[in-house]
């Protein structure tokens, strides 16, 4: 079973694993509180649509059994049967938009700090120009079969993980748990997983509050260390890592072609560390 585990449902913020060993030797994981994408249902696994996140990749008897056959239940609010449907063989006159900026609304409530959630609706708010550009010589309006398609962005998802507490906290200092962003773009882009980070000033700094409660931002030497390690051990793991500071994402989502422009940095960038630009 391949699957990528990722935001968290409710309080949980922490991987909750538990597995059944079955007569005929199989094994079944189960999770709880998190979002889980199992590959093995994907129409294809060397990109993630997403189609596929908000389908979560899960057949219909799936959805059902873990849901209820309305698929109502807590970690699935915005897809339901006739909107998944919807997605799998789009109708040009059903309102895809609205649909898809649900779907990113509920993904930004997985994340942890705004630049995040900027940088989500820089990255998704490019897929929807680049669906209605493509449909721009024939047609005015959205080609859902464009947006849909489009390369997705999975929020925190989780690469590592360890359950002795001990042991995690050994290996925190260098060895990340869960990342901002995972993405899976064709072999023209890298044939790699690859993950984003939103790099913001704790990761080179530590805070404390001065006498009038404002927090105040001390250059740490062993704050950097730590993510330059964490760095690495992706790197190791077969990840390429692409990293945006909290100030460059702000910039950008100030500039009128902000979207475009951080979409491109990533996908660029990307390309030139893969090799699939010479």
């Amino acid at each position: 079973m391949d699957f990528i585990l990722y935001g968290a449902s409710g309080e949980k913020y922490y991987p909750e694993i538990g597995f059944t060993q079955k007569g005929d030797g199989s094994v079944s994981v189960e999770f709880e509180g998190h979002h889980v994408l199992e590959l093995d249902d994907l129409d294809d696994r060397s990109r993630i649509s997403w189609r596929d996140l908000a389908c979560w990749g899960i057949s219909q008897e799936k959805q059902e059994e873990r849901f209820g056959p309305d698929r109502s239940g807590p970690g699935f609010p915005y897809v339901h049967l006739t909107s998944e449907d919807q997605i799998r063989n789009p109708d040009p006159s059903f309102d895809h938009l609205e649909l898809f900026r649900a779907l990113i609304k509920h993904l930004s409530k997985l994340l942890q700090s705004e630049p995040e959630r900027k940088f989500l609706r820089l990255y998704s708010k490019h897929c929807v120009e680049q669906a209605e550009y493509s449909t721009f010589e024939e047609s005015s309006g959205l080609n859902p079969v464009d947006l849909w398609n489009q390369t997705a962005l999975i929020p925190q998802a989780w690469v590592n993980w360890i359950d002795n507490g001990s042991t995690r906290s050994e290996r925190s200092d260098f060895e990340p748990f869960r990342i901002d962003f995972l993405l899976s773009p064709d072999d023209t882009v890298s044939p790699n997983l690859s993950v984003v980070e939103i790099d913001g000033v704790g990761h080179f700094a530590r805070s404390e509050l001065d006498t009038a409660g404002e927090k105040q931002y001390t250059p740490a030497m062993d704050k950097y260390t730590e993510h330059v390690r964490k760095d690495r051990w992706l790197r190791k793991q077969g990840y390429d890592v692409v990293r945006f500071s909290t100030q460059e994402v702000r910039e950008l989502a100030d500039t009128e072609r902000g979207a475009r422009r951080i979409r491109n940095r990533l996908f660029d960038t990307l390309r030139k560390m893969s090799g699939a630009w010479s």
